[in-house]
């Protein structure tokens, strides 16, 4: 009697064996050994082709040390990219931190509206990124944007100007305007959340001993 197993029949069969093999201790670990070695091997490659000159169509290919990073970092585009990043992030993160620590402080106090504040608060963040740069486009827009209008309106300019694109320092700046905008109101949560999670009774002793409100968020 002949059995006829399928293409299909047979891949699957060889791999319910292989599944049972690593399922075994001897079929399991040398395989789990050979995956890190491969991964090793491949690393310690990666990392000794950064110290190499490799040119397909210009052999031979030879160790060069650091010359691949000093002709990177002499290319006047890729400092450029550093600078413009560097401003990115620390304007930003600076910006960010500083505002939501301010208004993770102010929503801590109680006051008539508090629960509306929070729900503006978090409303730049939880908007979609669609949304978000669909708002920022109107508002940054040359011809017809809230940002131009407003400022001709109080006389601060006369014309309508570029905002993004013109220069790029500006542009920088108003697209990190955009991720405070968007990254304060996650700041200010976190704040927020830490400074409810102090027992009541330090800022209570705090009062007690004389501290002021600066001394007692310190």
């Amino acid at each position: 009697m002949t059995i006829r197993v399928s293409r299909d029949h047979f891949s699957l069969l060889v791999k319910i064996n292989r599944v049972e093999s690593c399922r075994k201790p001897e079929g399991f670990f040398p395989q789990l050994l050979r995956c890190e070695i491969d991964r090793d091997v491949g690393d310690f490659k990666v990392a000794v082709g950064k110290f190499s000159r490799h040119a397909a169509l210009d052999p031979p290919n030879h160790f060069t040390g650091f010359g691949n990073f000093k002709d990177v970092f002499n290319n006047s585009q890729v400092r450029d990219s550093l600078f413009n990043t560097a401003f990115y992030v620390v304007f930003g993160v600076v910006l960010s931190v500083a505002l939501g620590t301010f208004f993770g402080l102010l929503l801590q106090r109680k006051f008539r509206g508090r629960g509306v504040g929070l729900a503006l608060m978090v409303l730049p963040w939880a908007l979609p990124g669609v949304v978000e740069g669909v708002i920022w486009s109107w508002i940054y827009d040359p011809t017809f944007g809230v940002l131009n209008s407003s400022l001709k309106s109080i006389s601060v300019i006369h014309n309508y100007q570029l905002w993004v694109g013109a220069h790029h320092i500006e542009t920088i700046f108003f697209i990190s305007l955009v991720q405070v905008w968007q990254i304060t109101p996650l700041a200010a949560i976190l704040v927020l959340a830490s400074l409810q999670a102090i027992p009541s009774e330090l800022y209570e002793a705090a009062d007690v001993d004389g501290a002021t409100k600066w001394q007692s968020i310190k």
